[in-house]
């Protein structure tokens, strides 16, 4: 059996914390490790993660970093023929592992990512995220529609080792869709119509704290497939222009929330209507809706 090495870069995830690695614990495929990152946590997320046993392997980080090199540096330290990742608020479905280990092995693909349900604080489930895609090449089709949930993926050892395809370690908020993108630049793709995980929608979650970042981080991604695979670039070139339009809807969000619609509506504009939800949120911000209602009507 091929072991899995189970991902989890935590800093001061103690209120679900249990809840995840117990859903590793409960897994019907058992031949795992869980590489556990404290990312300087202040909280009990260590006297929680060391009440495991030993297939829970325990790091701590001196210092607080970005999440980017957390998790470059949590997979220096795994051992498994498979790498997956989950974060402290997020749940494996007790089949994950199997499913995926399964299907890998049989069809040689690299990389697999699935579907998920969204689920809340108290554990409710609020909607089912189905993936569209199917196997094969769909570089260009997450450019124009990127739904890989990250903790979905499970990934070949060999795509780090051999590829050398890492995390970009200065990215706080994006290193998950650069790292991704980069290996389905280079690779087929298995897209597994099961649901995975659960995906867990917590209010004043890092993502609503970093909005900020969207634009710039993206942008960092999308110059680097540019530049690392100009042939990429000419071939799909009206698939990049759509993910670099999408780039001025992320830069609206924050104004959204500020409530200052003379801003979003500027970077709306320059989306150049790529997709029709780009005209319509540009619509909705001259009728002076409550941006509470923006955001909840573009599911933000």
């Amino acid at each position: 059996m091929q072991l899995v090495s189970v991902i989890i870069n935590c800093y001061n995830g103690e209120k679900f914390l249990k809840e995840a690695i117990d859903s590793v614990y409960n897994q019907t495929y058992q031949n795992w490790e869980i590489i556990f990152w404290d990312n300087a946590s202040t909280d009990n997320s260590s006297l929680i993660a060391k009440s495991y046993d030993r297939r829970l392997k325990y790091f701590k980080s001196n210092i607080n970093t970005s999440i980017g090199e957390a998790r470059y540096s949590a997979i220096t330290k795994a051992k498994g023929n498979y790498i997956c990742f989950l974060d402290c608020d997020d749940v494996f479905v007790a089949t994950k592992l199997e499913i995926q280990i399964n299907q890998m092995h049989e069809t040689n693909f690299l990389m697999s990512y699935g579907s998920s349900l969204i689920i809340n604080e108290n554990g409710k489930i609020l909607k089912k995220f189905k993936v569209k895609n199917n196997n094969g090449y769909i570089f260009h089709k997450l450019l124009n529609y990127y739904e890989i949930q990250f903790q979905s993926i499970m990934i070949n050892r060999s795509i780090i080792d051999k590829q050398k395809i890492q995390f970009t370690k200065s990215l706080l908020y994006t290193p998950d869709y650069d790292f991704c993108m980069k290996i389905c630049a280079k690779n087929k793709i298995l897209v597994i119509k099961d649901i995975l995980i659960k995906y867990r929608k917590v209010k004043n979650s890092l993502s609503m704290k970093s909005l900020n970042l969207v634009y710039d981080e993206n942008k960092y991604a999308l110059d680097y497939l540019c530049n690392k695979f100009p042939d990429l670039y000419k071939k799909y070139l009206n698939y990049f222009k759509l993910a670099y339009s999408k780039l001025y809807y992320y830069k609206s969000i924050p104004y959204i929330f500020n409530n200052d619609y003379k801003n979003a509506k500027i970077y709306i504009k320059k989306t150049e209507w790529k997709k029709i939800q780009y005209l319509i949120l540009y619509i909705l911000l001259f009728l002076n809706i409550p941006s509470k209602y923006i955001l909840r009507i573009i599911n933000r």
